[in-house]
């Protein structure tokens, strides 16, 4: 927890540090972040205000979006907010700041990652997905290639192949 009080008084200085958050059990919507998550604070008072300079880092566990083997990915998130005295005294504010001003970076920590967390990730750039005739990941199949396709598509081949001759 971070005393957004003690910042927002005068002659407060700045406070910085580096935290790990375990948030393995943490729902994050088909995704998991199975190591500790870091995250890098730096609040330094402004003006009767509090300016929050974030940085979280964590690894994004996912079935890869092609194979739907497992993948991961890293995540890194840089943000800042200018956090003012009223803020501390609403009853919903844009943080997780809970009664008697104290700022809480494990939930803040989550809420990045929640919503900076990317909707798809691949296990590698060049995933060949699932084959098509077994379902399993294409990169371990022993499948014979498919040399005529799918026979809905031969029309389309067709033309292709058309345009091809005509060139």
């Amino acid at each position: 927890m971070l005393d957004l009080n003690k910042l927002m008084r005068a002659g407060a200085e700045s406070a910085e540090e580096t935290l790990a958050f375990d948030l393995s059990q943490e729902d994050f919507g088909g995704h998991a972040v199975p190591q500790p998550v870091t995250l890098h604070y730096k609040a330094v008072p402004e003006g009767g205000a509090v300016r929050l300079e974030l940085q979280v880092d964590a690894d994004i566990e996912a079935p890869c979006a092609r194979c739907l083997e497992t993948a991961q990915q890293p995540v890194h998130i840089e943000t800042s907010y200018q956090i003012w005295p009223q803020e501390l005294r609403e009853d919903f504010p844009q943080l997780p700041i809970v009664k008697g001003g104290l700022l809480d970076l494990r939930e803040l920590a989550y809420g990045e990652l929640v919503i900076e967390a990317p909707g798809a990730i691949l296990c590698k750039e060049d995933c060949a997905g699932l084959c098509q005739s077994c379902g399993k990941p294409a990169a371990g199949c022993d499948c014979p290639a498919e040399t005529e396709g799918d026979p809905r598509w031969q029309a389309l081949r067709d033309l292709l192949k058309e345009s091809d001759d005509k060139t």
